[in-house]
């Protein structure tokens, strides 16, 4: 119930233009009754014979109620689904609002695939609230009540018949067809989920289903889905059925019982004949109005159980809140200064922290590299920086001032991250790489295909920029991908940049190449290097070693080396792997990965 009232209160702010749907729904079904009540009356007394004069007026009526049945319905249709389309929009607007503080903290255990049908599914499923549950009742509520005055001018006797009868097929219907089929919608609600998650996933990870057998498990999986979605939708549908035997009962039942009380009227000269005949037509007629009820009921069930969803993600608290009132902008003449003070921090649900005390000062146009072994805490740092999460202990500063002070959006346009992960969309190289920088030219995009040594590849490619990536950029080496994300970052060209394993996927001699054009690009630039890859730190001026969420070491490549501690350790290791699969020189004196 509760569901039910948010959703009322949320198409409040389309009132007029629902109210104007209802009036039309009720101006077709009296038109309708209209029609009815106008031809029992010719017919009924052109059997009488009476002068074609006195017939006129019901031939005009006959005329007038079937064309505007018609053109009210249009009306209503146009006016109801122009609502309904605005509403789902509205809906949609509030859910990606809703979704997008979230990210990436609270969506880190949803499933893509369950908010894609949460935002395409559900919210479809919603258009059906207003067109079948919510308009369909106020409109046969206000029928009753016009037909009843109507009948009323003949008796009161038949016009309470029909109000009680009209009420009960009305309310006994579709709330038995509520009840039985209210398992049925809300469970048909989380099977098509389920469905929908089920096929995302198969087809994303086809190649992993294949390579490992388990192709014909998961296509039993999707078949088992499928036949329950046709079970649960069979069986609303017979309840559905049901009710709309149920109300032709009551139709029928209805007319017979306006019948056995104005029969004996007409005997006794308080009823006319024809106008028995325009009674019982018009009752039959009124039940037009009912009609829709049972559809809207058995419905409501699967509606209510996608809104519950929708809401779910509406009513979830964002884990960082984003001061858009209160916050100050960073400043094109802001000096680009990070501080790291004490911060410790641990994710949600584990048993170590991520972060414990770490300090790190770090200058305008400075260059810090964080290194150490995967798992040590490096990339929680690029998390923190972008406000995805709140430190537990201690606070981050940018340009002087907490981040707590800039709203997100300034935050993150002054911040350039390039995360691990590589999301490229579906489209082409232009596409992805407009992604940054909408305005931006060619020129501007050379540029950055050339410092992340993309631009000689897209050259050959037949299609060279309007080449087409495909899914997650599947149609792309995996170094190829890093690179074009590396590129988009070189586009935006922000204050403050943070390179989050930017090299990973690429040989030895590709990467050293990319990590000295892009050092060279950003030069002048706040640099935060997170990498486990000892290449070109030459070229910074700390070198912090971050082992299990702490500092372990900190210092230049020169001064670490002469320790034997965790730098000298990956160093080595570094360089065992290298000498074992490159045919460059290793001793080479501009070897990034000997630290020189």
């Amino acid at each position: 119930m509760n569901t039910l009232v948010r959703l009322l209160r949320l198409l409040a702010v389309f009132r007029w233009q629902i109210a104007a749907a209802v009036a039309l729904g009720v101006a077709t079904v009296g038109s309708g009754v209209g029609l009815m009540a106008a031809a029992a009356f010719l017919i009924a007394s052109a059997a009488l014979q009476p002068s074609i004069a006195e017939l006129q007026v019901a031939i005009v009526g006959v005329r007038f109620f079937g064309l505007s049945r018609g053109l009210f319905r249009y009306l209503e249709r146009l006016v109801s689904h122009d609502v309904t389309l605005r509403i789902l929009g509205r809906f949609r607007r509030w859910f990606f609002r809703a979704l997008e503080p979230l990210v990436p903290a609270r969506t880190a255990e949803m499933r893509s695939a369950d908010l894609l049908t949460r935002a395409v599914t559900d919210v479809e499923s919603l258009q059906n609230f207003f067109i079948r549950a919510m308009a369909p009742p106020l409109v046969a509520a206000l029928v009753a009540v016009g037909v009843g005055l109507l009948l009323g001018t003949y008796s009161s006797g038949p016009a309470l018949i029909f109000v009680a009868a009209f009420a009960a097929t009305a309310v006994v219907v579709p709330v038995a067809v509520i009840r039985l089929g209210a398992a049925a919608g809300v469970a048909l609600t989380s099977t098509r989920s389920g469905l929908a998650v089920a096929v995302a996933d198969g087809i994303e990870g086809m190649a992993d289903l294949l390579v490992f057998g388990q192709g014909e498990r998961r296509q039993r999986l999707v078949d088992e889905l499928s036949q329950s979605c046709s079970t649960l939708r069979e069986r609303a549908a017979r309840f559905e059925a049901a009710g709309n035997a149920g109300v032709v009962l009551g139709t029928h039942a209805t007319v017979l019982l306006v019948l056995v009380l104005a029969i004996p009227m007409v005997g006794e000269g308080r009823f006319t004949g024809v106008g028995l005949a325009v009674v019982c037509l018009a009752v039959m007629a009124a039940f037009e109005a009912v009609q829709p009820l049972p559809a809207a009921a058995r419905g409501l069930s699967e509606q209510l159980a996608a809104a519950d969803r929708i809401f779910a993600i509406l009513d979830e608290c964002p884990v960082v809140d984003d001061p858009v009132r209160s916050s100050v902008e960073f400043r094109a003449d802001d000096v680009a200064t990070v501080e790291f003070r004490r911060v410790s921090f641990s994710y949600p649900g584990a048993t170590e922290p991520a972060l414990r005390d770490f300090d790190l000062e770090i200058g305008d146009g400075c260059r810090v590299a964080v290194v150490g072994p995967s798992g040590g805490g490096k990339s929680t740092l690029a998390a923190l920086l972008l406000r995805f999460w709140d430190p537990t202990g201690g606070g981050i500063r940018l340009a002087g001032r907490p981040l707590g002070a800039y709203s997100h959006h300034s935050l993150r346009a002054a911040v350039g991250v390039l995360p691990q992960r590589t999301d490229l969309f579906t489209g082409t190289i232009r596409d992805n790489l407009l992604l940054a920088e909408p305005e931006a030219g060619q020129i501007d995009l050379d540029r950055a295909a050339q410092t992340a040594d993309l631009l000689d590849t897209i050259r050959a490619f037949p299609d060279g920029w309007e080449t087409w990536i495909g899914e997650h950029g599947m149609q792309l080496s995996g170094g190829q991908r890093r690179r074009l994300a590396l590129a988009r970052l070189v586009l935006r060209d922000p204050p403050v940049v943070v390179l989050d394993e930017p090299t990973s996927g690429l040989d030895p001699i590709t990467e050293n190449r990319v990590m000295r054009s892009t050092l060279e690009f950003f030069k002048g630039r706040t640099i935060i290097l997170i990498t486990h890859r000892l290449v070109a730190l030459d070229e910074f001026d700390e070198i912090v070693v971050l082992d299990r969420g702490c500092i372990a070491e900190r210092g230049t490549p020169a001064q670490l080396m002469t320790t034997n501690g965790l730098y000298r350790q990956l160093h080595d290791a570094q360089r065992l792997e290298l000498s074992s699969r490159t045919p460059f020189n290793l001793e080479e004196p501009n070897n990034p990965a000997m630290g020189q």
